[in-house]
């Protein structure tokens, strides 16, 4: 009977030691990734979700792809999607890119052709803004009016600019070509000037020199379903929370739905976090 009560106390004490080991074990040794990745999706109070996204992590670094479908033109969907899946298609299928910068633009181009493709006579549109890190560095790509930021030090940077017509209008009236006016109330201000599936399409905004990140930067890349309806500042307050950036995803998209716009656009964000 000793003996058994003895030999319970050591099984009991042998299985709590090796608790305790395989927690210190998990503490120390298993460790945030470079990257964390977050997002978060909803569909607003449209009828269909014509945002797709994506992100991989893979050799090549870290891909992150969003892509708005336009709305009011048919099947923006199927062009957001077609643009998500070729990016990470082309990203997985190369073993190791030489060049990121041509890897970005070659795959924009790649992926306006297909959308002209399957298009056929039908307005299909879709915007693109795209994202690689790898090691300590940032490559971004953007056409349309989808939004790329980068988060440091308490300041929200804003790195593409809009494919609009305000901004040619803007350009018109600092060169003395039109009035003040013209250029700031006009009705298609908001009209894209370049985005996939446009057979004009030549205008792409991207890193000429890649951007050194640094610890806890975050990157976002949203639709205008999110910045339309948050200011700069609105932002600021939610990435300044310490969180994952699923969290900040998550907390991001509800400030936009707690707004109860009539005419809530589908809503997309990734939040990308350096943690080293």
């Amino acid at each position: 009977m000793l003996f058994k009560s003895l030999f319970k106390l050591f099984h009991m004490l042998f299985i709590n030691t090796t608790l305790v080991i395989v927690r210190f074990f998990v503490r120390d040794y298993v460790k945030k990734p470079e990257i964390s990745i977050g997002n978060a999706q909803d569909i607003g109070s449209r009828n269909k979700q014509e945002d797709s996204f994506t992100t991989i992590r893979n050799e090549n670094g870290i891909l992150g792809v969003l892509a708005d479908g336009m709305g009011g033109l048919s099947s923006g969907k199927e062009a957001s999607n077609l643009v998500t899946e070729t990016f990470l298609e082309e990203f997985s299928m190369t073993y190791h890119l030489e060049s990121i910068n041509k890897f970005l633009i070659n795959t924009t181009y790649i992926s306006n052709n297909k959308v002209l493709e399957i298009a056929q006579g039908r307005n299909l549109g879709t915007t693109l803004v795209g994202t690689v890190i790898r090691g300590d560095l940032l490559y971004w790509i953007s056409v349309g009016d989808s939004h790329i930021y980068l988060y440091r030090d308490n300041e929200l940077y804003l790195l593409n600019e809009d494919h609009i017509y305000a901004n040619k209008l803007k350009a018109a009236y600092k060169a003395g070509e039109i009035s003040r006016e013209e250029a700031f109330n006009h009705a298609k201000g908001d009209r894209l000037t370049s985005y996939l599936g446009y057979e004009d399409f030549h205008e792409i905004d991207y890193s000429v020199s890649p951007i050194e990140l640094q610890k806890k930067d975050k990157i976002i890349l949203c639709s205008d379903g999110i910045y339309k309806n948050l200011s700069e500042i609105e932002l600021e307050e939610s990435l300044a929370k310490k969180l994952h950036p699923m969290q900040t995803a998550e907390l991001i998209l509800e400030d936009v739905l707690e707004q109860e716009i009539i005419n809530q656009d589908n809503a997309t964000i990734i939040v990308l976090e350096k943690n080293k």
